[in-house]
């Protein structure tokens, strides 16, 4: 228990010292009278809690707490990992545990991976469609990781959802399917 208190406090420290920063940030503009500047940084800083408050949305709230400790672990490694989510996983075909696994898999491959020169930033997706669910890591700027997918792969093929790992030039996209559950409703 004492472990799990340790890392929400650690997850309410770096949100807070993101708000603290975001006003500092909006109170420099006004001060120097760039109204402009800190209108547009509002609208961008309130785009970005909004995608974070997407999170508080999910079937699972383990897997919200999760993705927000890996946010963590990126920003301390010196990368952004930025999350957005278009679902809220009511009908993936996974439990709790194994839908942790899988994400954790993919998220420590990369965060292992050497970082470049700058500031390398990932995007996790989540959405939804008529087949199911969708996970995807995107980069355009950090450079491919060079661990061993094989074993994130045999997981989740064990687990019955698909890998792929794509490369187009500089982009680096690791995407996972999941299926829905089934529906027994048959349409009149």
């Amino acid at each position: 228990m004492y472990g799990q208190a340790e890392h929400m406090i650690q997850l309410l420290r770096a949100i807070n010292h993101d708000y603290l920063n975001h006003f500092q940030v909006i109170s420099g503009y006004l001060q120097m009278g760039r109204a402009q500047q800190a209108l547009l940084y509002i609208k961008e800083t309130v785009a970005a809690m909004q995608q974070r408050s997407s999170l508080f949305r999910l079937t699972y709230p383990t897997i919200a707490l999760l993705l927000l400790q890996w946010q963590l672990k990126f920003h301390e490694k010196g990368r952004i990992l930025g999350i957005e989510c278009e679902t809220d996983l009511k009908e993936i075909n996974m439990g709790d545990q194994e839908l942790q696994q899988l994400l954790s898999s993919i998220l420590r491959l990369v965060h292992a991976g050497k970082t470049g020169a700058g500031t390398e930033t990932w995007v996790l997706r989540m959405w939804d469609d008529l087949a199911g669910y969708r996970f995807e890591i995107i980069s355009q700027d950090a450079a491919w990781p060079g661990e061993d997918w094989a074993e994130v792969e045999r997981q989740a093929q064990a687990l019955g959802y698909e890998v792929e790992i794509l490369q187009d030039g500089p982009l680096h996209t690791i995407r996972c399917s999941v299926p829905k559950k089934s529906s027994w409703l048959v349409a009149e």
